[in-house]
Formats: C-alpha cells, structure tokens, sequence
C-alpha cells in the first residue's frame, strides 16, 4: 500500500497565526496598547518628521538611541489619518502573524514534520512575556518578525540556491538593524554562515560572493543611519545612560523570564507539564529526523511531496 502524500502544512500554519493574531487583535481592541518611554520617544520623533525638523525624542534630544525604522512607519501611516497607538496596534498584529508563520515554516523546513511546525507556533502562542511584549508599544515585536522572515529566507537560499530569496534575506536584516541596533550583529553572523557548505555543490567562491552582496545589502541602510548619528553626536548608537542595574541582576532578570515563558506561577500544573512533554517530543523528533538516514529518491517522489520549490523547479 502506497502512503498517502503528506499534506502542505500552509493551511495548519496560517491558521494558528491567523488564531494569533486574532487574540492579540481583540487584546487591543479592548484595552488599547501599553504606552511607556520608548513609545513616547518614537511618536515624538515621528512628530518632528512631519514637522519638518530633524528627528528628536520627547525629551528634545536627538533621536539616536534607536534606529529610525518605527518613527518612519508612524509618519507614514499618521499621514492616511489613523493614530499612532492604531498604528502601532495595527503594526504589533502584523507583525505577531509574520511572526508566528515563519516560525511554523521555519520549523517545517527543518524537520519536514507537521507535529513540530505545530509545537513551535504553540510555543510562542503559549508564551506570556512575548504576547505582552505584543501589547506595548515598544520596538521587539516589529523586529522579531523581521528576524524570522530573514532566517526563512536564509534557509530556503540555502537550500535552492535562488538569488531572490538572498536578497529577500538581506532585506529583512537590513530592515531588523533599522527597527533595533543588534540587527548588525544578526547581519553578520548570517554573513559568516553563508560562508559554510551546504547540501548544494557550489565552491566557497561562489558561497563567498553571495555572502558579500548580502553583508553589503543587509548592512547600506543601517550603516547610513550609524554614520549619521556617529556625525551628530560622535557615537554610533547614540550616547546611552549608564545602566540602573548590574550584570548579575540583569542575568537573574533572563532567568524569571525564561521560567516565566514555559511555566508562570497562574498555570495549572498539569498545562505546564503538558507543554514541557510538548517541549520535549519536539526536541526528540527533530533529533529522529537529523539522525535517520534519507529515505529513497522513490519514496521521496510518492511520499514527500514538499510545498518548497527546489533548484530545479
């Protein structure tokens, strides 16, 4: 007997970030989103874009802590008449269905199993402190999304060999570094990755090309923005204040976050241990799939029909 093919996972995926995104869009809705410093500081610099003046933050300092992307989006959208917390409402929702649909890609790129696609969307679903992180008008959640869609686009480069997505990649970076500073860091770990081999043979000249026209593309538009600031005010992230808290602090702070993502005190203790069990049959599945060796080309063509586009194709 002949397996049946293996649905597309695009239906399940999309459907649980279209789930997402309606929790978080009725949370919104109902309460509005948190407003706190950084959100003040962006609104107030996509005030003086529209003024005509350079961008400043509430305070009336140069706007040099963070990169311009946020302000930038608020001018454009206050432009069509809606308000800048409905902007960033609007935004914060969009970006949590970006965000859980390439995690749900991502993961099914991977493994190839649609119990793991599933597992890491219900992570993130599942998690208290990014969805208020959703709630707030702060920088993260435009930012992780941007991130995942460029780790996506990385791994279908990777393993097509097609330029677009490289280049999709690049922008997706360029645009993270211009939403938060440590978006250079991820553009050049990327870059150093596309140096390695991969399951295409291609030379290391040609790894090291792509690799050099996505650092340039990923790092133009960021690093316009950190020579403009190096201009204004002789730092290349602004001038910061000197932290309230020490590193030890700081860790211990991490810590209660990440005990808070996989079990918060509100659970049941039997949810907290299902989704540790969750946790733990993902980790084990994605071992099986690395470990196992490839099935046949004959199984592959009735069995595993795949939604990604190869080389070839």
């Amino acid at each position: 007997m002949i397996p049946r093919p293996n649905p597309s996972p695009l239906v399940t995926v999309s459907g649980l970030a279209f789930l997402g995104a309606l929790l978080l869009a009725w949370s919104l809705s109902t309460y509005g989103p948190a407003m706190g410093q950084t959100g003040l500081h962006n609104i107030a610099a996509a005030e003086s874009l529209l003024s005509g003046e350079p961008l400043v933050t509430s305070r009336g300092e140069l706007f040099t802590l963070w990169p311009p992307l946020m302000p930038l989006l608020f001018a454009l959208v206050h432009q069509l008449g809606l308000h800048y917390s409905l902007t960033a409402g609007i935004l914060n929702v969009l970006a949590y269905f970006t965000l859980l649909l390439c995690t749900g890609l991502l993961a099914w790129k991977l493994s190839g199993s649609h119990l793991v696609a599933v597992l890491a969307q219900l992570t993130i679903l599942a998690a208290p402190p990014l969805f208020r992180s959703m709630c707030h008008v702060v920088t993260e959640p435009l930012f992780l999304a941007l991130v995942m869609a460029g780790a996506l686009s990385t791994t279908h480069y990777a393993s097509s060999g097609r330029q677009r997505w490289l280049l999709l990649a690049a922008l997706a970076f360029a645009l993270a570094a211009l939403q938060r500073h440590v978006g250079f860091v991820l553009t050049l770990a990327t870059a150093v990755a596309l140096l390695l081999p991969t399951g295409r043979e291609v030379g290391f000249a040609h790894r090291a090309r792509s690799s050099a026209l996505f650092a340039f593309a990923a790092s133009l538009p960021p690093g316009i923005w950190t020579l403009r600031s190096l201009a204004r005010v002789g730092e290349l992230a602004g001038v910061r204040p000197e932290a309230d808290t020490t590193l030890a602090q700081n860790g211990m702070r991490a810590a209660r976050t990440l005990a808070d993502w996989v079990a918060p005190e509100l659970w049941a203790p039997a949810w907290r241990a299902g989704l540790c069990a969750g946790l733990l049959l993902a980790v084990l599945l994605g071992l099986r799939q690395l470990l196992l060796p490839p099935p046949s080309a004959g199984f592959q063509a009735t069995c595993c029909r795949s939604p990604w586009p190869t080389s070839h194709s």
